[in-house]
């Protein structure tokens, strides 16, 4: 039987050989290997040519199955193979197989998913007000269990008299818990942010450091935090995993995690580079306002289509 073959090595996700497939039997997300659905290959080549790193070959392959391996003897007949009439034995786990199927599934879902999500909302951003980077990371700070819109509106007060880490160490503790005393844990996090600006102050010359592993330095400051302001303030491509991100990760079914950890590692695997700056807020903009904790909004979601807890409910 001739099949076409992806080169692992070679396949640099391009994902012009997808469109070219009558049947659609390759999938995988841009930027990740792709795989061929052998069982549904046509032998058409039609895949060959658009791929511009010539990592597809027609391969003669004969398959025998037992519980735990594949063995497919391929006899290459691509012409840029040095040796054209050697036989190449190739054994693989039948479970890495079906991991390998699984996660180019999720790929190519988390494809769909940002890529309706990008339409609807171009340019997400965070919901807190902040002129200054100095401004963003109390704000974060201040947000643990606690609402945007409440952190809003105390520090529209607190930063018209203090927006600087020298100006709220001035400022003194006392008067700046009378500023913030609306939002939820404020003494606790009033300490936090006095010791985390006298740090700023003493070993970082008053800016903040754009490091996570600088940033978890800081009084009041965690992975969460610290990719929060990573991903808006510098740039880098995070995902800061808090409660909507958790709850939406796991019910869309591009996670399976049972921690805040599980499911930042296992989104920055599935969501390919052109969605991974975005990705954050996008899913937190989601879970505020459509996939809410009870009774989310399935019948105004515009990627239910694409959600492993909405086909389970349709079921």
């Amino acid at each position: 039987m001739q099949i076409a073959v992806i080169d692992e090595k070679a396949c640099i996700g391009c994902s012009k050989c997808i469109p070219a497939c009558p049947v659609d039997c390759i999938i995988g997300a841009p930027k990740y290997m792709h795989t061929v659905l052998n069982n549904e290959c046509i032998n058409c080549k039609l895949c060959i040519a658009p791929c511009p790193v010539d990592c597809i070959s027609i391969q003669e392959v004969e398959v025998t199955m037992d519980k735990q391996t594949r063995t497919i003897k391929n006899k290459m007949r691509s012409k840029h193979k040095k040796s054209r009439n050697k036989s190449t034995t190739i054994t693989i786990s039948k479970s890495n197989i079906q991991d390998n199927i699984k996660s180019a599934l999720i790929r190519n879902q988390a494809n769909n998913i940002f890529k309706t999500l990008q339409k609807n909302n171009p340019s997400p951003t965070t919901e807190l007000i902040y002129q200054s980077t100095f401004e963003l990371l109390i704000s974060v700070i201040l947000s643990a269990q606690a609402t945007d819109i409440s952190v809003n509106k105390a520090t529209k007060g607190l930063f018209c008299v203090a927006n600087t880490p020298n100006k709220i160490l001035k400022l003194g503790e006392k008067k700046l818990k009378e500023y913030i005393k609306t939002i939820g844990l404020y003494n606790t996090k009033a300490q936090n942010i006095i010791k985390t600006c006298k740090l700023l102050v003493d070993e970082f010359n008053s800016e903040i450091p754009a490091t996570r592993e600088q940033l978890e330095t800081l009084p009041g400051v965690g992975r969460k935090t610290a990719n929060v302001v990573l991903n808006t303030a510098f740039g880098i491509p995070t995902i800061a995993v808090d409660t909507h991100i958790f709850r939406v990760a796991n019910r869309l079914g591009l996670a399976n995690g049972k921690t805040p950890l599980d499911v930042e590692q296992q989104l920055l695997n599935v969501i390919g580079k052109k969605y991974l700056q975005d990705a954050h807020h996008w899913l937190i903009l989601h879970g505020r306002y459509i996939c809410i904790a009870r009774n989310p909004k399935c019948g105004e979601c515009p990627i239910s289509g694409s959600c492993e807890h909405f086909g389970a409910r349709v079921v």
